[in-house]
């Protein structure tokens, strides 16, 4: 298993289900439990982490 964290990750708007958590401090994880698994995501994962970034250059 490996967790990909979104240290603000409840500010991105997304509804594809990759993140996971409800941290009072507004954490996010992404969990993966393959190669296969991270493949198959890419596409989303890249989409969330561009729309994270936006937010943090603010």
């Amino acid at each position: 298993m490996h967790p990909l964290g979104f240290p603000t990750g409840a500010k991105v708007n997304d509804q594809s289900g990759l993140r996971e958590g409800d941290k009072a401090d507004g954490r996010k994880i992404a969990m993966f439990y393959s190669m296969e698994g991270v493949k198959l995501k890419e596409k989303i994962m890249k989409k969330v982490i561009k729309s994270w970034l936006k937010i943090l250059n603010k």
